[in-house]
């Protein structure tokens, strides 16, 4: 049940960030059909150091102090990589591909 769940949380949040692009009038290109996969892999990483973290404090018995353990042990890499891909999303919003404005033109 929690596989299943890392999985369709970052997919509901694609299906959602594709809605609302839509509603605003943003057309999607063939370029953006890599998101969905993109959104899933990270998704699925920040799931699988959670998994991890929650199965290394099993000796602890109460939930909350399991899970303030857990959000100790795997906070500070998915800050790490939450701030790397929002960072390589920024330079990659600003950045012009030679690829996609030769297809373009």
């Amino acid at each position: 049940l929690l596989t299943l769940a890392s999985i369709f949380s970052p997919l509901l949040a694609t299906i959602v960030s594709f809605s609302l692009a839509q509603w605003f009038g943003i057309s999607i290109t063939s370029i953006n059909g890599f998101i969905p996969l993109l959104m899933i892999g990270i998704g699925v990483d920040d799931a699988f150091l959670l998994i991890h973290a929650w199965q290394d404090c099993a000796s602890i018995s109460d939930k909350r102090n399991r899970m303030a353990s857990v959000i100790t042990a795997a906070g500070p890499s998915i800050s790490i990589t939450t701030i790397t891909n929002i960072l390589a999303f920024a330079v990659g919003a600003i950045t012009a591909s030679p690829t996609v404005i030769f297809i373009i033109k």
